[in-house]
């Protein structure tokens, strides 16, 4: 299963660039006089493609890119790969999701009195024998890279598989959506009025309409600037955006970065001078080297752990999840000495 995801990564990664490569170069060919039919020799649905018309809801964000610098072929050549109209989807689900957050959720809760659990409060289905036995399979396959990041940042392969079993599945679930329309989506987005039915039957008030209508205009600017890194990331690297999986808010690669943390944050693992986050070795050292800038360090204590991986994403049921099967497979030696000493002096009290 991980070697045949290594070798389809390269595939992939082969595949996409040459598609992209060649859509970029289109528009360029026909303006440039080649001769009648230069183009046949491309595959029916790329030529297609080539000529086909963007819709009329992309066309402010294709001018608001050419007045930002992205070359008009560029975007020409990226948007008439696009099939249809933006869709509404990506930043419905956001209005939903900071809608319910912010005007939904009970404002007091009754006083229960709630036994206090055991341990931290996990996903349900990840720390599972099934899932320990592919982490470990993963980590025999790929114990190279994962020593190499772990010299390199200081991050245990354990937590770092563990992080990727969290959000990727250790790479077999890499979203159902696209990169490039999910993002060019939600930049087109700014008006929360086609956007009402996915509040579930709610009706905002004046006040409440006025306050989700900006948060949404917001997202649409981060989403923008999203979308610009991912087009220079696939200048750079020669990826199709358009081929690329993503999750649902266009986070990208078996590690799930958005596009803007692969120049920061992102990094060659293999040594072959390109960053790939659909590669093992690139998306275990992207790992390691964004949590090692986030303050990670293999002696902090769990509370400082939690504090970091909430960085990656602010919830602590993730981070805790995270640990909890990292101590999983290191059989308990993933655990920071200070609190095993802790509990290591109460016992003797107890006695």
């Amino acid at each position: 299963m991980f070697s045949f995801l290594k070798s389809m990564s390269g595939l992939w990664r082969m595949q996409s660039a040459l598609l992209f490569i060649a859509a970029l170069t289109t528009g360029c060919a026909a303006q440039s006089g080649d001769a009648p039919g230069a183009t046949d020799k491309k595959p029916q649905q790329e030529a297609l493609a080539a000529k086909r018309e963007p819709d009329a809801t992309w066309r402010p964000l294709m001018a608001r890119l050419i007045a930002d610098g992205v070359e008009e072929d560029t975007v020409n050549a990226l948007f008439s790969r696009v099939e249809g109209a933006a869709s509404l989807s990506p930043m419905g689900t956001k209005a939903y999701e900071l809608y319910r957050i912010r005007f939904l959720r009970p404002r007091t809760q009754p006083r229960v009195k709630v036994r206090k659990p055991q341990a931290p409060p996990i996903y349900k289905g990840v720390v599972t024998e099934q899932n320990i036995e592919k982490a470990k399979a993963f980590m025999a396959e790929h114990k190279e890279w994962l020593d190499r990041a772990h010299k390199r940042f200081g991050v245990s392969p354990e937590v770092t598989v563990g992080l990727l079993m969290v959000e990727t599945r250790l790479g077999t679930y890499l979203g159902k959506a696209r990169a490039f329309e999910t993002l060019a989506s939600m930049s087109a987005t700014r008006e929360l009025s086609p956007l009402l039915p996915y509040l579930k039957g709610n009706e905002p008030t004046e006040e409440e309409y006025a306050w989700l209508e900006e948060a949404i205009g917001k997202r649409a600017d981060w989403a923008y600037s999203e979308l610009k890194a991912l087009i220079e990331y696939s200048m750079e690297s020669g990826a199709d955006p358009l081929m690329m999986p993503c999750s649902v808010y266009g986070a990208v690669g078996v590690c799930q970065f958005m596009p803007s943390n692969i120049k920061v944050y992102g990094c060659d693992g293999n040594g072959n001078g390109q960053i790939d986050l659909f590669s093992v070795p690139d998306a275990v050292a992207s790992v390691g080297n964004y949590l090692k800038a986030h303050g990670w360090d293999d002696s902090l204590d769990r509370s400082g752990r939690v504090r970091v991986l909430k960085r990656y994403n602010n919830s602590t049921v993730y981070a805790n999840t995270i640990l909890a099967f990292a101590d999983k497979l290191s059989d308990g030696k993933q655990q920071p000495a200070a609190e095993k000493k802790e509990k290591t002096s109460g016992r003797r009290k107890k006695k």
